[in-house]
């Protein structure tokens, strides 16, 4: 699953585009360097863009425990959001991520959208 990862400017968050099969190693080290990053703790959002994902290769527990892990780290800082840009076209096992991802942050600090520019006004005005 080849993905792309953008650290907005002054620490405000990061932007991660994913395409092809996302695949739990590759989501393993994208929360690993999310969590090297010196701003982490101070993210106001993740922006996660599956718009040009195509296929999900892990199993629903895998992803829970993943976006379980990625909440707790985030506890210090209750304002964090989540928004998610999910794909064009429904594939197997995307629509059970957006139902994790939204029951683990909560509809309060999550939601969906089309593109990356909504979903960042949003997280930073909304």
């Amino acid at each position: 699953m080849p993905h792309i990862i953008e650290y907005e400017k002054n620490g405000l968050g990061s932007v991660i585009t994913f395409s092809g099969t996302i695949e739990q190693d590759e989501i393993k080290a994208i929360q690993l360097k999310n969590r090297l990053n010196e701003f982490f703790t101070r993210w106001h959002y993740h922006i996660l863009d599956f718009s040009a994902a195509e296929n999900l290769n892990l199993s629903i527990d895998q992803l829970r425990q993943f976006v379980i892990e990625e909440n707790e780290l985030t506890i210090n800082n209750l304002d964090r959001k989540l928004a998610i840009i999910p794909s064009k076209i429904a594939y197997k096992g995307i629509d059970s991520l957006f139902q994790i991802l939204e029951s683990v942050w909560g509809a309060w600090n999550s939601k969906t959208f089309g593109d990356i520019e909504t979903a960042r006004n949003w997280a930073l005005n909304g």
